[in-house]
């Protein structure tokens, strides 16, 4: 059976994490996004929507206590923001052994990455050589098309990342604002600071839209959202609520439709990143200059350069297949909960066909596989005595540990995809190089 956790957290050290957590979550909408994500948990089950912050992480810790969450509560937290080194120190103290696999991956993709790059530098410094440069020559149309691929895969990562803040820390703000606007002298002022963020999104959309026509790249959609902010500027200087109703409309057109199809498109570019291509072209530089003789210490860092590319390849392969296998049992886990309350024949009939798309996902001896294992296990023997309680309580916890699993993978791509970016500049400078 499952285990709960028994992890503890001290009022100072709550107190800690509050103070920083108000920082890198710095409203209720960041809040609900992150605690949706992490747990598959409504942010209003746990408290009011009329809290303020402090309220709202002191009840949010005290659920997590209360349902033996604590140690995984301050894990996700350190996974949400593996950069943030005080958060980290304060998780670290909660929680002396919980495992970091995303700081362990991370690290792993900075190392590989940096390798890289100074592989093909040292390529670079090698390229003095006129012959070298002759012999890196005819590998001029790899380092062209991976260049750009990189080029496209981090423009999908940029929209992304652009669309997410647009809708947790811009579009559900005005949404709630727009209840108590234009009588309320507090809701204009947020209103207000809402018109700068959106403003400051669209410029920057605008931006990425200019390198996505020289990608063919079809970004039409971003006018709406001009519009939108010239609607909010209406709403604003003529103090009437008609121009911020079609503000959200056409917030929601985007919103409602491109954050899917930006990730669907930015999976489809990262499987069209062929790095494997990149990797054999370079090897067979390698080789020739080996053969050549050239200096062995800048040789050795570009075959290390070699490897650390290669390492990068195999986990960007692997990363696509296991996202786009969870996407695929994600949906029939979505169709399953839309019917799970007034009717379990959903997941009855779907119960086999879902188990045979899961169990190559979760065959591993990681803690969150076994834990997955043992609540299908669970679920199975629920279905088969006809245990309708049962039933519903496995799934939910099914679906929330799936969906977990589903966005640790989904995020571990994005920041392997951001991470490959570094990699289309040295290929850049080698081209130009070249000319």
């Amino acid at each position: 059976m499952t285990v709960r956790d028994t992890g503890t957290i001290t009022g100072a050290q709550q107190k800690s994490l509050t103070d920083l957590l108000i920082v890198v979550l710095p409203n209720r909408y960041a809040v609900e996004h992150f605690l949706w994500y992490a747990f598959n948990v409504h942010l209003n089950v746990i408290v009011g929507s009329d809290a303020n912050l402090d309220e709202v992480f002191f009840r949010l810790f005290e659920w997590a206590a209360a349902n033996g969450r604590t140690v995984a509560l301050v894990t996700k937290i350190r996974d949400q923001f593996p950069d943030n080194v005080e958060l980290k120190a304060i998780v670290d103290a909660v929680c002396h052994n919980c495992p970091d696999p995303v700081a362990a991956s991370a690290a792993t993709t900075a190392e590989n990455r940096f390798d890289a790059t100074q592989g093909l530098a040292a390529l670079q410094q090698l390229m003095k050589d006129d012959d070298v440069r002759d012999a890196v020559g005819d590998f001029q149309s790899d380092f062209k098309g991976a260049a750009s691929q990189i080029e496209i895969l981090g423009m999908y990562k940029d929209l992304h990342d652009l669309l997410h803040t647009l809708q947790f820390q811009c579009y559900k703000g005005i949404a709630q604002e727009a209840k108590r606007f234009p009588d309320d002298d507090t809701s204009r002022e947020i209103l207000a600071d809402h018109e700068i963020t959106l403003d400051n999104l669209v410029r920057q959309l605008g931006d990425i839209a200019a390198q996505a026509s020289a990608a063919n790249v079809e970004l039409t959609w971003i006018q709406d959202l001009r519009d939108a902010s010239t609607e909010l500027k209406n709403a604003l200087q003529q103090a009437v609520a008609k121009p911020l109703v079609r503000t959200l409309w056409l917030m929601d057109r985007v919103l409602a439709v491109q954050p899917s199809q930006i990730n669907s498109r930015l999976n489809t570019a990262a499987r069209a990143l062929r790095l494997g291509d990149l990797v054999g072209a370079l090897t067979i530089l390698h080789d020739k200059l080996a053969a050549a003789g050239v200096d062995a210490v800048k040789l050795q860092a570009f075959s290390d350069g070699i490897s650390a590319l290669g390492a990068l390849q195999q986990n960007l392969t692997g990363l696509v297949t296991e996202h786009d296998r969870w996407q695929a049992v994600d949906l029939d886990l979505r169709r399953i909960q839309a019917n799970i309350r007034s009717d379990l024949q959903e997941l009855e009939l779907s119960w086999d066909r879902l188990q045979v798309m899961a169990q190559p996902l979760c065959g591993g001896d990681e803690p969150w596989a076994v834990d997955l294992r043992n609540t299908s296990t669970l679920l199975a023997a629920a279905i088969a005595a006809q245990d309708q309680s049962k039933e519903r309580q496995g799934f939910q916890r099914l679906y929330a540990q799936a969906a977990d699993r589903f966005y640790r993978v989904d995020t571990s791509l994005k920041r392997l995809c951001e991470s490959l970016r570094t990699i289309a500049e040295p290929l850049n400078t080698l081209l130009r190089l070249l000319k």
